[in-house]
């Protein structure tokens, strides 16, 4: 009997969650929390991570070999989902929601890999990855509300390439004539575009919008522990241009601290190709090329705008735009051994191109206030020959890029002219040393029982010794003083007597 109950039970559960789950499917994400609390908040996390690693060479004991791989760009992600929408019109604390997008395509392909033996990559290619379909913008709401229709659209994208290596630890590894294709434009911009509104509500209508793009590319470096490294014709390809359009709108008029937005997109390509690194033998580069990082497109991707018209603090923004292009190619280094990089051509690496940034608090109290820090740090590495034990070499490195005129050498400032010392002051006459006191004769304690007779004593016993007299004697002057003051001291001490 029992069993049949709990089998009922659990029949009776499973069929109400897939009821529940049918009926809570939806293809828009649609919520309204008007007049409530703490209601129509929804958060969406979309993550995709395709992987592929296809023709590679991976031998324990012996030989291997890696040769014309070609790796098919990955398929573009389906369509994106409606467009999210919220509502947290005359609500507290209603209408948020948080939008976040990770997207991390790794692809590896065309590397040889060997442990006891020699490694050789021949002719790799891998294609770029395929950009996926922009995402619909996300829409709030917090009208008359108090912390309401506040959004966080969060994008991150890392982009990953690893392409015709050769990796060997006992043994020599080669890399011959690998390409790795370019990481496709983003377009984290399109779906990030936010919209929110905040009119007459108490810190409504704020969002964050801070997409991240890490494209990383490593392709034809030859490494090898116990044998020689050679990087022959190495070709990386460029470093997309970054986040697409990341314009953020928000309006928070007639508000206090409302429509207050914060834009920080992230870019930080980073490129390492044509590479031979040695540590026991001889490491060679030669003819790599690296692509140039792109100009990123500052200007359209933090292009924000909001308002604070007739508010307090409202309409407020924050954009900082960081782009960091690293770019590391044609660098042949040996621990032991020769080093020696020819003819290494390394691309330039762009920053970004600003942003513009609109934002209104006309009849408003420190509103419409904004903050701009782009910021672009390029950084090139490439073509240089680094040995700790044997001779480095590097034959024409070609990294474009103008240096820009230098500037003119200031005037060297004319030294001061020394300060005169100062003139030593006249020393003052040594004063006359005063006579010492004689010392009283101390009084004996008297025994218990016995009066105390106290017996006058004598000012002064024996002969009064003077000091001996320097320098010449005494002069007139010098007696007349001595009198004035001596009358001086009687007249005080009468007049003192008078008082009393």
């Amino acid at each position: 009997m029992h069993t049949i109950i709990k089998r009922a039970l659990w029949g009776v559960l499973i069929g109400g969650g897939i009821s529940l789950l049918g009926a809570g499917v939806a293809q828009a994400a649609d919520t309204s929390g008007e007049d409530g609390l703490l209601s129509g908040t929804q958060a969406i996390l979309d993550v995709e991570a395709p992987v592929t690693v296809a023709g590679n060479a991976i031998s324990v004991l012996g030989d291997s070999h890696s040769d014309d791989a070609d790796t098919q760009a990955p398929a573009a992600a389906p369509a994106p989902a409606p467009a999210a929408s919220t509502s947290g019109d005359d609500g507290a604390a209603a209408g948020a929601q948080a939008i976040v997008t990770v997207e991390v395509p790794v692809t590896v392909s065309g590397n040889a890999v060997s442990v006891a033996g020699d490694s050789h990559s021949n002719g790799a290619e891998t294609s770029s990855g395929g950009s996926s379909e922009p995402a619909p913008e996300a829409s709030t709401s917090g009208d008359d509300s108090v912390a309401g229709g506040t959004q966080g659209v969060i994008s991150v994208d890392a982009p990953v390439t690893v392409s015709g290596n050769a990796i060997s630890v006992l043994g020599d590894s080669e890399s011959t004539d690998a390409s790795a294709g370019t990481t496709g434009d983003d377009t984290s911009g399109d779906h990030t575009a936010a919209m929110t509104s905040g009119d007459d509500s108490v810190t409504g209508g704020t969002q964050v919008v801070a997409p991240v793009d890490v494209p990383v590319t490593v392709g034809d470096n030859a490494i090898s522990v116990i044998g020689d490294s050679e990087s022959t014709d190495a070709t990386t390809g460029t470093t997309g241009n970054g986040s697409g359009d990341t314009a953020g709108t928000t309006n928070g008029d007639d508000s206090l601290l409302g429509g207050t937005q914060v834009i920080a997109p992230l870019d930080l390509p980073v490129t390492v190709g044509g590479n031979a690194i040695s540590v026991l033998g001889d490491s060679e580069s030669t003819d790599a090329s690296t692509g140039a990082t792109e100009n990123g497109n500052g200007g359209d991707h933090t292009a924000a705008s909001t308002s604070g018209d007739d508010s307090v603090a409202g309409g407020t923004q924050v954009t900082a735009p960081i782009d960091i292009p690293v770019t590391v190619g044609g660098n042949a280094i040996s621990v032991i051994g020769d080093s020696q990089s020819t003819n290494a051509t390394t691309g330039t690496g762009g920053g970004s191109n600003g942003g513009e940034a609109v934002t209104g608090g006309s009849d408003s109290i420190l509103g419409g206030t904004q903050v701009l820090l782009p910021i672009s740090l390029p950084i090139t590495v490439g073509g240089n020959a680094i040995s700790v034990i044997g001779d480095s070499e590097t034959t024409s490195p070609s990294t474009p890029g103008n240096s820009g005129d230098p500037t003119d050498p200031t005037d060297p400032v004319d030294p001061t002219d020394p300060v005169d010392p100062t003139d030593p002051g006249t020393p003052t006459d040594p004063s006359t040393p005063i006579d010492p006191a004689i010392p009283s004769t101390p009084v004996t304690p008297a025994s218990s029982g016995d009066p105390v007779t106290v017996t006058a004593m004598p000012a002064s016993t024996g002969t009064a010794v003077a000091l001996a007299a320097t320098g010449g004697g005494v002069t007139p002057w010098a007696a007349g003083l001595g009198l004035l003051m001596l009358l001086g001291g009687l007249l005080l001490a009468r007049r003192r007597a008078t008082i009393g």
